[in-house]
């Protein structure tokens, strides 16, 4: 994480953020981004049988964290989400529950627009989802007032 947060400081006056992307394992990549890292975004998707795999996350967040001078905040942002699935409402109403401080106060929906991005012509500009990421990175942007209770 040391080297990692070194270069992100050698290049910081050229960006207003980076965004380090890490697969969803525990290891060696995701423990150096953590370290690395001001803020945390971990995706929690609001099915019931990934709800699961968040409190790993947080929890080797929380590791380390201790071994920073300044703890990364920590953002959960709630994704795919389906309106219309009781079980996804159950799954949004748990990670509020459980998380009040750290859950953005929207959620990022599921759109089958989305799978027209790749194709030729495809654009995301116009999605349900699409809105919902810029409102999700608005909220950022103005200092977090979109995320806790």
């Amino acid at each position: 994480g040391v080297v990692l947060r070194k270069y992100l400081g050698t290049v910081s006056a050229r960006f207003d953020y980076a965004l380090v992307d890490s697969a969803p394992v525990i290891g060696m990549l995701m423990v150096n981004a953590l370290a690395a890292a001001d803020a945390v975004i971990v995706p929690a998707p609001t099915e019931a049988a990934t709800l699961s795999n968040v409190d790993p996350m947080l929890r080797m967040t929380a590791m380390v964290n201790k071994s920073r001078p300044t703890p990364a905040a920590v953002l959960l942002m709630p994704n795919r989400f389906d309106r219309r699935n009781r079980a996804h409402i159950h799954a949004l109403r748990a990670l509020r529950r459980t998380h009040p401080e750290q859950i953005w106060r929207s959620a990022i929906p599921v759109d089958p627009l989305l799978r027209q991005v790749g194709k030729p012509g495809g654009s995301a500009g116009a999605t349900k989802s699409a809105g919902a990421y810029r409102r999700f990175l608005d909220d950022l942007d103005s200092g977090l007032a979109g995320f806790g209770a």
